[in-house]
C-alpha cells in the first residue's frame, strides 16, 4: 500500500528526445507518445530510470533499497512513478516569441492527477474553445488586438473570465516555478504567455511542432557520411521550455535491510530533499546535451 506520495513538475531546459524507437513515417526516432491522444509522454520506465541514475551518485545502498536491485531478484522497489505527461507546450508566437499552450483535456487530466497528492484541490474547469480560439489573460505578451498567431496560424484572443481557471493557472505558477533568481522571469512571465486551445488543435501542435533534427555519422576515415554505418537520419525531440510532471507513489521498503525508512513518506521526503530544485537528464543522446530538467515538487499550502 502507498503511503507516500507527490507530484513533480519537470520543467525542460534543453530539448528532450525519449524515443520509442525505430518508425516507418518520416521521422525515424519519434518520440515516445500517448497511444490513444497522441500527445508526447516520457514513458515511467524512463522517469524511474533517470532518477534511479541521478541517485546512485548520491549513496548506492539506499538508493537499492528504494528503487530495488538492478536485476530484481531479490526483492521489488519501493517505489513507482507514472508516465511524465505534457502539461504547457512552448509554441512559437508572432507576438512574444512563443506562447506556453495547454487544452481541457490536458488541465482536467491534470486536475484528476494531483487530487492524488493534495485532495483538497476543488477547481471545476469548463471550457470549450473552438478551433479558431485562443484564451489567454490580461495583460498578456502574445496577442495583438483581438488576434494570436501562433507557429503562422491565426487564432481568436478570447479572455478567461472562469475564475476557477484564473484561480489555478495562478496556482501552477507558484507550483511549477521555484522562488529563486534563475527562474525570476520564468515566473513573472508565465501568465503572460499562456494560450489554451482546443483538444484537437493542442494534439496536432503536439504532433506538428515538435522539434526535429537531422543527425549523420561521419567516416574517420574519408571525412563523410558513412552511409554503411547509418548515413542519415531524423530524430524527434520534446522542445525546450516544455513542462511536464510526473507522479511519484512510495511504500515501506521490502528490502530486509530498510537504511531507517519505515514508510513510503519518508521515502517521498528523502527523494524530495535530495531532488528538489535540481536537475537531471532524461531520455537519450545525454553527451550532446539532450534531456537536461529541472525538478521542482508540488507542495501544499500555496494558493490552495
Amino acid at each position: 500500500m502507498y503511503d507516500g506520495r507527490a507530484l513533480m513538475f519537470m520543467i525542460a531546459e534543453t530539448s528532450i528526445h525519449a524515443g520509442s524507437g525505430m518508425s516507418v513515417g518520416y521521422v525515424d526516432l519519434p518520440l515516445q507518445r500517448d497511444v490513444v491522444r497522441e500527445i508526447p509522454i516520457i514513458q515511467s520506465s524512463g522517469v524511474k530510470g533517470a532518477l534511479r541514475d541521478f541517485f546512485e551518485e548520491i549513496d548506492k545502498k539506499t538508493t537499492e533499497i528504494i528503487f530495488g536491485p538492478e536485476d530484481g531478484s531479490q526483492y521489488s522497489s519501493a517505489i513507482s512513478f507514472s508516465d511524465a505527461k505534457l502539461l504547457f507546450f512552448p509554441v512559437k508566437s508572432l507576438y512574444g516569441v512563443f506562447a506556453y499552450i495547454t487544452c481541457p483535456m490536458v488541465i482536467n487530466d491534470f486536475l484528476r492527477d494531483i487530487k492524488n497528492v493534495d485532495p483538497k484541490i476543488s477547481y471545476q474547469i469548463n471550457i470549450l474553445p473552438t478551433d479558431d480560439m485562443a484564451l489567454t489573460l490580461e495583460p498578456n505578451i502574445i496577442s495583438l488586438n483581438n488576434n494570436i498567431v501562433l507557429n503562422d496560424i491565426l487564432f481568436q484572443k478570447e479572455i478567461i473570465n472562469d475564475n476557477y481557471l484564473r484561480d489555478l493557472l495562478n496556482t501552477l505558477k507558484d507550483k511549477i516555478f521555484p522562488d529563486n533568481d534563475e527562474y525570476k522571469y520564468w515566473k513573472e512571465n508565465f501568465l503572460k504567455r499562456i494560450a489554451i486551445v482546443n483538444d484537437s488543435v493542442f494534439r496536432d501542435f503536439t504532433l506538428l511542432s515538435t522539434e526535429i533534427v537531422t543527425r549523420n555519422k561521419i567516416n574517420d576515415d574519408t571525412g563523410v557520411v558513412d552511409e554503411s554505418g547509418g548515413g542519415l537520419w531524423s530524430e524527434e525531440n520534446l522542445p525546450q521550455d516544455s513542462i511536464l510532471y510526473s507522479l511519484l507513489f512510495a511504500s515501506k521498503p521490502y528490502s530486509n535491510d530498510n537504511n531507517g525508512f519505515s514508510n513510503g513518506s519518508e521515502i517521498i521526503n528523502y527523494i524530495k530533499e535530495k531532488l528538489d530544485k535540481n536537475r537531471i537528464q532524461i531520455g537519450g543522446h545525454k553527451t550532446i546535451g539532450k534531456g537536461f530538467v529541472f525538478i521542482n515538487f508540488w507542495e501544499q499550502g500555496v494558493n490552495n
